[in-house]
């Protein structure tokens, strides 16, 4: 998925000469702790903090004297896994989106923008090498926003069992990961895959199914050199199955 999907104008970025108490009063009216800055030309010139401006000595100064190197930004056909990154290493809660402002057309800035690998180590690139060059603000991408497409990304509001489970390294493919758990007539929804220990250890992997019963799952994958670490979503339906049995009990 592209950046462009959650791309949202919500709220509306400040302007150079706005005060410091009239940004604070927007960043409190939406929830967020950051808003753009973007001039009368349309280009993004910088991004404030809600921190930056509680600490500002004059509540009636523009908050272009609080505005300090160009801000990170993201291009709008970057993925969302690039805008995450960027996100979660600069610890904001919008990530501003803009593109290059060219003289040869709006379509070269597109063909720019959609052939770039990495959206915003694109634009680092562009900032680094034309300090200047003005970039076209087009939004924001909101965390929380992001945050639901990944619960979305990995069924979290499906029903089924979680299993998490470590593999080597080496030893590691998904390929036989999900052959193994299909032979038990299960289909995998989702899989995360992350370091248990650090660069080249095993890996701790997260996967949701589609059923509850894992009993023949976790003996296949634990057969096959997986270690089962964990498993959830199995007690709960145990759980209303037997409230269930109750209730039809008492309707007798």
């Amino acid at each position: 998925m592209k950046v462009r999907a959650l791309l949202t104008e919500s709220p509306a970025p400040l302007a150079p000469g706005d005060p410091v108490e009239t940004a604070l009063a927007t960043l409190l009216e939406h929830g967020v702790a950051h808003q753009p800055v973007v001039d009368d030309t349309g280009a993004l010139v910088g991004l404030v903090s809600e921190e930056q401006l509680l600490e500002a000595p004059d509540a009636e100064a523009p908050v272009r004297a609080l505005l300090g190197a160009r801000p990170v930004s993201v291009r709008p056909g970057a993925h969302v896994f690039d805008a995450t990154r960027a996100m979660v290493e600069h610890d904001l809660s919008v990530l501003p989106v803009a593109e290059p402002i060219t003289n040869v057309g709006s379509s070269a800035a597109d063909s720019v923008t959609e052939t770039a690998a990495n959206g915003v180590h694109a634009a680092r690139q562009h900032n680094a090498a034309s300090a200047e060059a003005p970039e076209r603000y087009l939004g924001v991408v909101h965390r929380r926003d992001l945050f639901e497409r990944f619960a979305r990304m990995l069924s979290t509001q499906e029903p089924g069992a979680i299993l998490a489970l470590e593999a080597e390294q080496r030893d590691y493919s998904l390929a036989q990961l999900v052959h193994l758990i299909e032979q038990s007539d299960v289909k995998v929804l989702s899989v995360a895959s992350e370091p248990a220990d650090g660069q080249g250890g095993p890996r701790r992997l997260t996967v949701k199914l589609n059923a509850t019963d894992t009993t023949r799952v976790c003996h296949m994958l634990e057969h096959n050199g997986f270690d089962i670490v964990a498993s959830f979503g199995e007690q709960d339906d145990e759980i209303l199955e037997r409230v269930q049995e109750f209730m039809r009990y008492l309707e007798v």
